[in-house]
């Protein structure tokens, strides 16, 4: 075994963008509270990362609930719109 096929796999580390991502891409849509216990991180610096995984074209659907019940977030089921075909024509 070469040592470029040892990096490869599933010995490569995760890093937190990705762990998020995963997360969000789960059937159940997750709380704020549920992905920082998660991720080890503060709920402002979730909410940032969420910003900027829309940013960069993820489109990130924000579920809001019942009064008194926490917001949920999950990745949408459609295409980020950076990510659809072009209709136009140039002719």
């Amino acid at each position: 075994m070469s040592a470029s096929d040892k990096t490869r796999g599933s010995t490569a580390k995760k890093t937190k963008r990705d762990q998020l991502i995963a997360l969000l891409g789960r059937k159940r849509s997750l709380t704020l509270e549920a992905l920082s216990e998660t991720l080890g991180w503060q709920a402002h610096t979730t909410r940032a990362a969420i910003s900027r995984l829309r940013s960069s074209g993820l489109k990130v659907e924000t579920v809001k609930n019942a009064k008194g019940r926490p917001t949920r977030y999950c990745l949408s089921q459609e295409l980020a719109v950076a990510d659809q075909p072009s209709a136009s024509v140039h002719g």
